[in-house]
């Protein structure tokens, strides 16, 4: 679900003049983002929690294993696609990187979570307590966003990345966490519901600089959703989250040449063909001589 708003978002932004209905769709992009930072912080506590020593030893080759491959084969292409198809040259893609501009359009998010991985690791391995490993994990993270909102990049470089940090203490204090939310659901709902409506309303008014707050309160809605209310899924949601990052890069690799469309092609083009090449993607990164050169 995170990986089509996060499609319908960049849709918006594209023909949001042309279809107006569809400009509101640019909100669900950097909240969306911000529940996929929550569930990796999330799970790297999870997973560092359950046998911290091991998990860190093979941390980068499992972790990046997963994540490069596709992510240097798109990024590949949409080189290629900019030089041959948008008549880019290469100094044009390396100065728009150097401004922000990653080669694979929309590709911000993964070199963040590579960033955050760092960060993660760092922490972990110096503190070697969950506590303190989070305390400098939230002082890296805010690190991280002081630089990029001095070099100039766009706000979503770091308008939702803290998220991943809250996915962290949530995971850390589990049971302490699940239990106020199940045992005082009728309080604690209703005050995380006004949180994400004063924080809308506070982004709504000056993005810029409430964006962060949103980005905050909406994942941990969710997560408390989730966790008093048991939801059941469609089959074919469940089947495109399987394969949710690849769905990301593959947007990504498309959201550059939509615009070159009509938004009556682009709508139907841009979902449908995002996840049939992330689910081509999937197939190829499970394929048996990837699993030989990451060994």
């Amino acid at each position: 679900m995170l990986a089509i708003l996060i499609i319908a978002d960049h849709f918006g932004n594209v023909f949001g003049d042309q279809w107006p209905f569809t400009s509101g769709w640019c909100w669900w992009g950097g909240t969306s983002v911000a529940c996929f930072f929550f569930m990796s912080g999330y799970g790297l506590a999870v997973s560092y929690l359950k046998a911290p020593v091991a998990y860190l030893s093979t941390f980068f080759s499992k972790r990046f294993s997963r994540l490069l491959p596709p992510f240097v084969l798109l990024t590949v292409v949409a080189i290629g696609l900019r030089i041959w198809l948008l008549h880019e040259s290469g100094t044009d893609i390396l100065s728009g990187f150097i401004h922000g501009h990653p080669p694979l359009w929309t590709s911000w998010f993964i070199f963040a979570l590579l960033y955050y991985y760092v960060a993660f690791y760092l922490s972990c391995r110096l503190m070697r307590q969950p506590l303190r490993a989070g305390i400098m994990l939230v002082a890296l993270t805010l690190l991280y966003m002081i630089c990029v909102r001095r070099l100039g990049w766009g706000g979503y470089w770091y308008s939702s990345i803290m998220a991943a940090n809250v996915g962290y203490f949530v995971a850390v204090y589990s049971r302490a966490v699940d239990k106020a939310i199940s045992q005082k659901a009728r309080l604690v709902l209703p005050l995380l519901a006004v949180s994400l409506i004063v924080a809308a309303l506070a982004a709504a008014y000056r993005r810029e600089y409430f964006q962060p707050l949103l980005t905050l309160a909406l994942p941990a809605v969710v997560y408390a959703v989730i966790v008093t209310r048991h939801v059941r899924w469609p089959r074919l949601l469940v089947w495109i989250g399987g394969f949710s990052y690849e769905v990301y890069l593959a947007q990504g690799l498309l959201a550059g040449l939509i615009p070159y469309l009509t938004p009556a092609v682009a709508v139907v083009l841009f979902p449908v063909g995002s996840v049939m090449l992330a689910y081509l993607l999937h197939r190829f990164d499970g394929m048996p001589f990837l699993h030989r050169l990451r060994a």
